[in-house]
């Protein structure tokens, strides 16, 4: 968890270990100041945020993989909507698939925005300059309390 309540803070859920990997270098060569905190499945997302405390900030977005095991990307938005405490945090689903269902499905369930993966490293960079841009233009949710 971050040490700082003012530190800036996205969590990438992704099963991927060198997608993990490009998203933070990415993000830590455009921004940063912003780091990013990855879990392995959208259910171990769930329970970092539940770990938070009282004091401490939420991300101030989270980008969700849509193909994980265990919870995938709509499952855990579904879950992440549908709570009181989580449901104001932004949240992008980021997959490789750009079949219109997928999007229209993401968006209906309430994510800001549906981004296929890029394959290019200049189209890499774009998208973690859009994403640095969540933290400067949301304000940083702090946990409220049940």
């Amino acid at each position: 968890m971050p040490d700082s309540v003012e530190m800036k803070y996205l969590i990438y859920a992704e099963d991927d270990q060198d997608d993990q990997e490009i998203m933070r270098d990415m993000i830590t060569e455009v921004a940063p100041d912003l780091t990013v905190i990855t879990t392995n499945n959208g259910l171990d997302l769930i329970h970092y945020l539940n770990a938070l405390l009282p004091d401490e900030y939420f991300p101030c977005f989270i980008v969700l993989d849509m193909n994980m095991p265990v919870w995938n990307g709509v499952r855990t938005l579904e879950a992440l909507k549908a709570d009181h405490h989580y449901r104001e945090i932004p949240v992008v689903m980021f997959s490789t698939s750009n079949m219109q269902k997928d999007i229209d499905l993401a968006v209906r369930l309430g994510a800001e925005e549906f981004i296929t993966k890029p394959l290019r490293h200049i189209e890499i960079e774009e998208v973690t300059k859009k994403f640095a841009a969540y933290c400067k233009q949301l304000p940083i949710k702090r946990k409220q309390h049940a």
